[in-house]
C-alpha cells in the first residue's frame, strides 16, 4: 500500500492542492489572483472602477467608459477579464470591487 504523497517539507500534497483551490466569497479562485497577469488597460479600468466605487459604492459601464477614455468595447472586454479574475463583480446594472490583493492609491 502506498502512503500519501508529501512535499519536501513533509506536508500532504493533496491537502495543499485542496487548500489552494479554496474560493473567496464571490466564488472566484483565490489562487487565480495575480495582478501581474493584468494588462495596462485592465489596471486602468480597475482604477476607474475603484475610484468611482469609493465615491458612490458602485459604478455603471458608461461612467467607466467616460473615466477611462477608452471605447466601450475595450472597457467591456477588460471588465470581463476583471470579473473573470474576481477583481470586479457585477452589481445590479453596474459593477463593484471584488476580492483584491493590491491597493490603488489616488
Amino acid at each position: 500500500m502506498m502512503g500519501k504523497a508529501r512535499d519536501v517539507r513533509g506536508r500532504d500534497i493533496q491537502q495543499d492542492r485542496d487548500i489552494q483551490q479554496d474560493r473567496d466569497v464571490q466564488g472566484h479562485d483565490v489562487q487565480g489572483h495575480d495582478v501581474q497577469a493584468l494588462s495596462d488597460v485592465d489596471i486602468h479600468v480597475y482604477e476607474a472602477v475603484a475610484s468611482q466605487v469609493v465615491e458612490s459604492g458602485g459604478t455603471e459601464l458608461g461612467a467607466v467608459v467616460r473615466a477611462c477614455g477608452l471605447t466601450e468595447e475595450e472597457v467591456r472586454e477588460s471588465l470581463e477579464r476583471l470579473v473573470g479574475h474576481g477583481y470586479v463583480v457585477p452589481r445590479g446594472d453596474g459593477y463593484a470591487l471584488g476580492h483584491h490583493t493590491f491597493e490603488v492609491e489616488y
